[in-house]
């Protein structure tokens, strides 16, 4: 296990480029007078000029807003304005309505990861390849592919070697627990008298993690360290509703499987290179294996789940109704807020640890696109790379923010806090994944959570809905 960061070279990947980082930016400073270049300088031919951004009411986006008001339109006289609303239902459709279109409504998007591949292949976005290589709009002292951690930037933002966006943030897959339930001495006498070993309270296998998840579930009445619930008390709870929250769910069974979406995917040692090719391989027989212990969890979740999307999830266990699942990083500051805009029920009584099986897990995160069709390519361009420097992100990651960028993670400033531990663990670790994104994705994502969806009806089985899921996006692919 990696100790530091930046303390390993050689077989570290992690210590390796960020060694080059650090060489390649000490030259940039040594080459470059610090005068040479500024955002204040850089940014005086578009003083003025209104730029529109459009994304997710989340952490992030909320911590992005309240900087570039308070600190970037100061700096630059560049005023951003902020369209915010859930990206995954209406807003895609617009963003993407206006891409086809070429209305220019917006000058920023948060794009989802399953539409980058589309926007790419359609040019739909503006390269920001072409912008980095602007010397009068590139910050020297900036170079993504040394900034980012390697899978997010890949996963988000690049194609063929080229980067076509930024990251917009790092939010990899992992389980929080309520550690107050977990330390109860009753509890933990009765799961040993029941399954013969100490109560885990970071499950390390999939088999621990079902044995905890079938404890922990009882109905309204029954005890729970000691004290009847009002309510029925589950295990833990997934997302099988028609909504992409579902496959993302599968990708964390299948991942912690030791499976992959896609052949190719995998941790990287770069991003440069990265394909988005491969073919289909969540019909193999490990994806087949993870979807069947996924349905094996039903009789220990909210029987809602057909019906589920990970606002729900989030929802019970903010509520106090979960004992363990499965968050994000951009999740986390809801889940520690005690006051009532946050979760006061578990606020400090949480743990977090990593994906039961193999640790392995997405290095998801949306990306900042700009738009072909954008009138203001060259001040957003400008927004985006400031919010991407070191400074910048290190005083959101503060307030709010999921950082994309492996320095940031590391800093002294955030030590001690759960959920940054668990993210620098999986870094440190090798236990992100890059998964490609060719311009079918949104259509095969659709076909596989229909698929699953199914199976978690019961109208089909777990083999029965991958093969007919992968046999159909197969044909996706060879159409795009």
């Amino acid at each position: 296990m990696r100790t530091n960061i930046w303390g390993r070279a050689g077989r570290s990947r992690i210590g390796r480029f960020a060694a080059a980082g650090a060489l390649a930016a000490a030259a940039a400073l040594w080459t470059i007078p610090a005068s040479a270049w500024s955002l204040e300088e850089a940014a005086k031919p578009y003083a003025g000029a209104t730029i529109k951004c459009v994304g997710d009411g989340y952490s992030p986006f909320l911590a992005y807003q309240k900087l570039a008001a308070e600190k970037f339109t100061p700096m630059t006289g560049i005023t951003v304005e902020w369209e915010v609303g859930d990206v995954g239902a209406a807003l895609r459709q617009k963003m993407t309505a206006d891409a086809i279109n070429k209305t220019g409504v917006y000058d920023c998007v948060e794009l989802p990861s399953l539409d980058v591949g589309l926007w790419i292949a359609q040019g739909f976005a503006k390269p920001i390849y072409e912008l980095l290589a602007d010397e009068k709009l590139h910050d020297p002292t900036f170079d993504p592919w040394t900034a980012y951690v390697p899978e997010t930037l890949a996963f988000s933002s690049t194609e063929n070697g080229k980067i076509y966006g930024l990251p917009y943030h790092f939010i990899p897959r992992f389980m929080v627990v309520r550690t107050d339930i977990a330390s109860c001495p009753t509890e933990q006498a009765n799961f040993k008298a029941k399954f013969g070993y100490d109560l885990p309270l970071k499950p390390a296998t999939w088999e621990q993690f079902k044995d905890v998840a079938q404890f922990f579930t009882r109905k309204a009445g029954e005890n729970l360290c000691d004290q009847p619930v009002a309510e029925d008390f589950y295990g833990t709870a997934v997302s099988m509703k028609r909504h992409w929250a579902t496959q993302y769910d599968f990708e964390l069974f299948l991942n912690g499987f030791g499976g992959y979406f896609f052949e190719g995917d995998g941790p990287l040692d770069t991003a440069e290179g990265f394909k988005s090719g491969g073919d289909i391989a969540f019909d193999s027989p490990t994806a087949i294996k993870a979807m069947e212990y996924w349905l094996s969890l039903l009789p220990f979740v909210p029987p809602g789940y057909l019906e589920y999307t990970w606002d729900n999830t989030y929802a019970d266990m903010c509520q106090g109704r979960v004992y363990t699942y499965a968050t994000w990083g951009d999740t986390t500051p809801f889940l520690e807020t005690a006051s009532d805009d946050g979760c006061p029920k578990i606020a400090g009584k949480l743990t977090y640890y990593p994906v039961p099986g193999t640790n392995m897990t997405g290095g998801e995160g949306q990306a900042w696109m700009i738009p072909s069709s954008s009138k203001n390519q060259e001040a957003t361009f400008l927004f985006l790379q400031w919010l991407a420097s070191f400074e910048v992100q290190k005083e959101c990651q503060k307030i709010g923010c999921t950082t994309p960028r492996k320095d940031v993670w590391f800093e002294k400033d955030f030590d001690g806090i759960g959920a940054v531990e668990i993210t620098r663990w999986l870094i440190e670790n090798d236990k992100v994944i890059a998964r490609g994104h060719p311009p079918a994705l949104s259509e095969i994502s659709t076909i596989l959570i229909d698929a699953i969806h199914s199976a978690g009806m019961e109208e089909k089985s777990a083999e029965e809905a991958l093969k007919e899921a992968a046999e159909k996006s197969r044909a996706a692919l060879s159409q795009q």
